[in-house]
C-alpha cells in the first residue's frame, strides 16, 4: 500500500448543493473502458453526512471523488457518481455508486422499427451521439426524456460506417454493440460522459480514451517490476471464417447476407468455419450484409496478450501512466501495444492500491 490522499464529497443530484464530506474507512474503485465505473464507499453508519437518511435519500445523490497518489502533489478528480445502493450493517455503511456513463444504462431506443430512430447507417461515433440525443437529449421526442443538463459534442464521422438497427434495445447495450463493432473492424470507438459543471457532456474518442505512451521510453515488464503476464498466445478456438447473417423475412423471401475470409479459409484443407448471425432487425441486403462482416470479424482469430499493470515509484498512476492510455508492452521477445482498460483503485486509511488490466491492441 502506499500513501494517498482522498476526498469523498457528497453532493445533492443536481450536483448543485455540496452536502459534505464523508469520513471513509474505505474507498474501491473500478474504472473501465466499456461501460460505467463503479464505486463503493464504506463508513461508519453513524456517518454524519448521511445521519437520519432513508434509503431514497440516497438515490442519485453525487459523490465526487478526489485523489492524489504517492509523489502526486495536487488533487484531481477521480471520478463523479451516482448513488444508487446504500447498504447499512450494524457496524458498516457500504454506499455503491455509478459513473455518469451508468446514465444510459437507464433508457431504451423507444421508438417503432423501421425508423429513422432506430435504422442508421453512419460512423460509429456519428451513431452513438444520435442514439443518445434522441433517447437522452435534445431529440427526445418525449420531452421528460430529456436531461436538461446534458450536452453532446459534435459529429467527428470516427471509426468506420457501419449500418445498424435497434428498436427497443437498451441504450447501454446498443452503444456497448457499436464500440464492439467498430473494435472489430480496426478502429474502436470509445464513449464517456463527462462532468460538465453540475450537468453532463457525452463524447467519443478513437482509439483510445487517454494518450499515446509508447514512445516515452517506459515500457511494461515482468522485468521492470511494472507488469504481470497473466495470457499469452493465440487463440483460434472460436474462429469463424465464413458468416451467414439473416435479417427481416421468410424462408425463400429472407434478406441473407454472407461474408468470408478467404485467406483464412484457405489456410487448411478444415479451415472453413461457418455460424449464422440473426439480424433480425436488418430489412435491405446491404444491412445483412454489413452484419455479416461486422459478426465475421468479430469472430477473428485473435491475438492473445493479457496482464496486470502494478504501479511503482518510477511508474505512478496518472502520472507516468493513466487510464485509457496505449502502452508498450515487452514478453519473451516480443513487443505489444495495449490499453489500460480497466483500473482498480482501494484506499483504506493505510494508503492506497492501485492495479490495471491491459489487453492488446489490434
Amino acid at each position: 500500500m502506499k500513501p494517498a490522499r482522498c476526498n469523498v464529497i457528497v453532493k445533492s443530484a443536481d450536483g448543485g448543493t455540496t452536502i459534505g464530506r464523508v469520513k471513509y474507512n474505505r474507498v474501491a474503485m473500478v474504472r473501465n473502458a466499456e461501460g460505467y465505473d463503479t464505486l463503493l464507499v464504506s463508513c461508519s453508519p453513524d456517518e454524519p453526512v448521511f445521519k437520519g437518511w432513508g434509503y431514497d435519500d440516497f438515490i442519485d445523490k453525487r459523490l465526487v471523488i478526489e485523489r492524489a497518489g504517492a509523489n502526486v502533489p495536487t488533487m484531481r478528480t477521480e471520478g463523479v457518481f451516482m448513488v444508487r445502493y446504500p447498504d447499512f450493517k450494524r457496524n458498516m455503511l457500504t454506499v455503491a455508486a455509478f459513473s455518469g456513463e451508468e446514465l444510459v444504462d437507464r433508457r431504451i431506443v423507444a421508438y417503432n422499427a423501421g425508423t429513422a430512430y432506430t435504422d442508421k447507417t453512419d460512423y460509429a461515433d456519428d451513431i452513438m451521439k444520435a442514439v443518445i440525443r434522441e433517447n437522452l437529449g435534445t431529440l427526445a421526442t418525449v420531452t421528460t426524456r430529456a436531461l436538461s443538463d446534458l450536452t453532446v459534442d459534435a459529429d467527428l464521422s470516427l471509426g468506420p460506417s457501419l449500418t445498424r438497427a435497434f428498436c427497443r434495445q437498451n441504450v447501454l447495450q446498443v452503444l456497448q454493440g457499436i464500440q464492439e463493432n467498430s473494435r472489430a473492424a480496426g478502429s474502436e470507438v470509445f464513449w464517456r460522459m463527462h462532468p460538465n459543471g453540475n450537468g453532463w457532456r457525452f463524447a467519443t474518442y478513437l482509439n483510445r480514451l487517454g494518450s499515446d505512451r509508447r514512445t516515452l521510453g517506459m515500457v511494461l515488464s515482468e522485468a521492470n517490476e511494472n507488469f504481470i503476464v497473466s495470457s499469452v498466445g493465440f487463440d483460434a478456438s472460436e474462429e469463424v471464417t465464413y458468416m451467414y447473417a439473416g435479417g427481416q423475412g421468410t424462408e425463400e423471401q429472407r434478406y441473407i447476407g454472407t461474408a468470408t475470409d478467404t485467406a483464412r479459409v484457405g489456410l487448411t484443407p478444415y479451415n472453413l468455419r461457418e455460424a449464422f448471425y440473426s439480424a433480425a432487425m436488418e430489412k435491405t441486403q446491404a444491412g445483412v450484409d454489413d452484419a455479416a462482416e461486422q459478426e465475421l470479424s468479430k469472430r477473428r482469430a485473435r491475438r492473445v496478450f493479457a496482464g496486470t499493470v502494478q504501479e511503482r515509484n518510477n511508474f505512478r498512476y496518472g502520472i507516468e501512466w493513466d487510464f485509457g492510455d496505449t502502452l508498450r508492452a515487452e514478453h519473451m521477445g516480443m513487443t505489444y501495444d495495449v490499453m489500460v482498460r480497466k483500473v482498480l483503485i482501494d484506499i483504506t486509511d493505510r494508503g492506497e492500491s492501485i492495479t490495471a488490466n491491459v489487453e492488446v491492441e489490434e
